[in-house]
């Protein structure tokens, strides 16, 4: 059992080689970073070791952690947004899941289960989580080749000093600050919010809910009856979740009720570049 690179969390396995940079073992390996914990099997580590005056290596904690196969990551939501796009943005009090995620109203959300065939990556130092091959959730979803997640470090978005906003983390802050997504395709299915998108590659700030769309043919985004395809698509939802703010890149087209007016039905088609905005 050894401590993470300067965060709050741990891995447990068993019956390690292990060398001065590096412990390896076939075996399951548990462990937790922050709020979040998760498992998988056949385990690499590179270790942050120090030289001491004995000339034997003071071992601070683990760099990084690979794991080849089985992987299950277990995220805590936090904060004011989500960390799957199109869901109802939260209350300041209370963060942001899915419909059939949500537990009660006293209790924490559930956490948000990531499966994928591996390897799974998580680097220390860059605060990154690297998902590959098959990565997939459950409920609201998202599935595609390659999943990373940047967690929250250094001075936070308030102002927050960077040792302060540290503290916080180890304390369980730990959120997520940024998704990116690549597949042939990435899918995204919101049933919650009838959101359902389709791209090569996705980015998304859980924070401020924006998510950047991009494909060498076209985006696809449906919500209910409305469609919207693009090779480029820039979207800010509005707090139930629905079309709020978006501009698309290239010839692309729109079709359903207005965002505007639900009452009336809308066909555009653009060649270059639109921005929609309500007012």
């Amino acid at each position: 059992r050894l401590a993470w690179h300067e965060c709050d969390g741990y891995i447990t396995t068993r019956d390690v080689v292990m060398t001065e940079t590096d412990v390896t073992t076939p075996h399951r390996l548990d462990f937790r970073l922050g709020p979040h914990h998760g498992y998988g099997v056949g385990v690499h580590m590179r270790l942050d070791a120090a030289a001491s005056d004995d000339e034997v290596p003071v071992i601070r904690g683990v760099k990084s952690l690979t794991l080849e196969q089985q992987i299950y990551f277990f995220l805590q939501p936090q904060g004011e947004g989500d960390v799957i796009p199109g869901g109802v943005a939260a209350s300041k009090s209370k963060p942001a899941v899915a419909a059939s995620q949500r537990s009660s109203d006293s209790g924490p959300a559930p956490p948000i289960e990531i499966r994928c065939v591996g390897p799974f990556t998580f680097d220390g130092e860059a605060n990154l989580a690297s998902f590959r091959r098959e990565a997939d959730g459950t409920h609201d979803s998202m599935n595609g080749d390659q999943l990373k997640v940047f967690f929250a470090d250094g001075a936070a978005a308030d102002g927050t000093p960077p040792a302060e906003a540290k503290s916080a983390r180890n304390g369980g802050g730990f959120k997520p600050s940024r998704v990116e997504f690549v597949g042939e395709p990435v899918v995204i299915r919101a049933p919650s919010n009838e959101l359902q998108a389709r791209a090569q590659f996705l980015e998304h700030d859980p924070a401020t809910r924006e998510v950047h769309l991009r494909d060498a043919v076209e985006v696809i985004v449906r919500q209910g009856d409305r469609e919207l395809r693009a090779p480029e698509l820039f979207m800010t939802p509005d707090p139930a979740g629905k079309y709020g703010t978006f501009r698309a890149v290239g010839r692309g087209r729109f079709d359903g009720r207005s965002p505007e007016d639900p009452t009336q039905t809308l066909h555009a088609e653009w060649t270059s570049h639109v921005h929609f905005r309500p007012y």
